[in-house]
């Protein structure tokens, strides 16, 4: 019996793979060792079957079969099957995603041995994502799903594209940008709303790296792209990293890097000669939602903030949160420096908070936005407070997604400069 024993280490951003015997708690080799940050130095995930309720891995003449990426500079991310012996770790490349598709393996034929079938999830720039069975003798396939193209009226007026851009120090970051041409046609310059979440880096190059395809599918349906559609410009998914510099902890410079993120999304931006750089919006959930409070409290970059779900007051948080493992005793100083309620004070712009009433995340209380909220209201500062009754971490309920629309729309009506569309008529338009 073999197993495969996953370790990870925080502190340095690694994880182990080690090949385990469980029945006399034997290690028998390292089979990787890579960076938890990285997307192309992992192996993959391996490819596991089902037998009596468990999960076993697939194992065929002592390998195992990962589905893994690759890079190429034409392609992007292309997605790749292997099978890795688990003694001499040679691999051998069985299968590999093929233009115009983005394919991603998710299953193998067979319940103890591979049968030459695989099962991959496969969308492409026009085409929402189907499970397709493929035999690898014939490249014989089988449609297994059957997922429409439901959004055609994207195509009519939305305009996506992918911003690759640098921050000051060098790393490379992305975002997508959307907008509605017909509003930029009439109005020029609009304004802009920024969707981030921040995530921590140990080094530059695991930063840097850049997880895009032009085999996307990118007509999918978010609250972002209904924001474009009724007049403003999106800049989806801005990378926002943190990154330990040489010895010290991510969050050491945790407000100066999201400052500085900020600054190079808002020059990219600035660059396209659709968004207005003076009037600009910031928008998170969860992680994201601190990191709004913060940028508000620290600097003047935008008009207004939107931050769904979030922690404001780390004491409240005091073994760790997200990747900061220190405890609260041990960085106090940290803790309070990060925390926008012990500096609610200091808050420049306005800002709404939205939690759902039942969050089950243990992280993200909504006592965290009530408490925050009062904080605010107390010392004057413009914020409103908008509470989503049954609903948990993320929001699922047509009636609160509907109502967060309505929300949202008239924030950044009133605190926007000039901004007089209205998402209402879009989502009736739509909907």
């Amino acid at each position: 019996t073999l197993a495969i024993l996953v370790e990870k280490w925080w502190q340095d951003r690694t994880k182990t793979w080690l090949l385990y015997n469980p029945q006399n708690s034997q290690l028998i080799d390292t089979l990787a060792r890579f960076s938890s940050d990285s997307y192309f130095e992992s192996p993959g995930q391996p490819i596991f079957t089902k037998r009596g309720g468990y999960k076993h891995l697939l194992l065929e003449d002592s390998s195992i079969f990962l589905s893994g990426n690759t890079f190429e500079e034409e392609h992007g991310v292309v997605p790749i099957l292997e099978k890795r012996n688990l003694y001499n770790k040679n691999a051998e490349v069985l299968w590999k995603s093929s233009a115009p598709h983005y394919e991603k393996v998710v299953a193998l034929s067979g319940q103890d041995y591979f049968e030459q079938e695989i099962i991959v999830a496969r969308q492409s720039e026009i085409s929402p994502q189907n499970l397709v069975k493929i035999n690898l003798d014939d490249q014989n396939e089988v449609l297994l799903t059957y997922n429409k193209n439901t959004t055609d009226y994207f195509k009519e007026s939305l305009v996506e594209k992918d911003l690759l851009y640098n921050r000051e120090d060098g790393v490379a970051l992305q975002a997508s940008l959307y907008y509605n041409k017909d509003s930029f046609e009439i109005r020029g310059v609009l304004p802009g709303l920024i969707y981030a979440y921040p995530v921590e880096f140990k080094d530059h190059a695991a930063a840097s790296e850049v997880f895009t395809s032009p085999y996307f599918y990118k007509s999918s349906v978010s609250l972002q792209k209904i924001l474009a559609l009724a007049g403003y410009a999106i800049l989806d998914y801005a990378s926002f990293p943190i990154i330990g510099i040489d010895e010290t902890h991510p969050n050491d410079t945790y407000l100066e890097q999201i400052i500085s993120n900020s600054e190079a999304i808002i020059n990219a931006a600035e660059e396209t000669g659709i968004v207005d750089p003076e009037n600009i919006a910031i928008m998170g959930h969860s992680y994201g939602a601190f990191m709004v409070a913060n940028l508000l409290t620290n600097t003047t970059l935008f008009k207004t903030g939107i931050a769904m779900s979030g922690a404001y007051n780390r004491s409240l948080t005091p073994f760790g949160f997200q990747r900061e493992y220190r405890t609260y005793w041990e960085a106090k100083e940290l803790y309070h420096k990060m925390s926008p309620f012990q500096n609610a004070d200091k808050i420049q712009s306005p800002i709404m908070l939205v939690h759902g009433q039942d969050d089950d995340n243990p992280g993200t209380h909504f006592l965290q936005s009530e408490r925050y909220f009062e904080a605010l209201r107390g010392l004057g500062k413009t914020v409103r407070y908008v509470a989503l009754p049954n609903e948990a971490h993320v929001y699922r309920l047509e009636e609160s997604n509907l109502h967060l629309f309505w929300e949202i729309d008239n924030w950044l009506r009133r605190h926007l400069v000039n901004n007089t569309f209205n998402i209402q008529k879009t989502l009736s338009k739509e909907f």
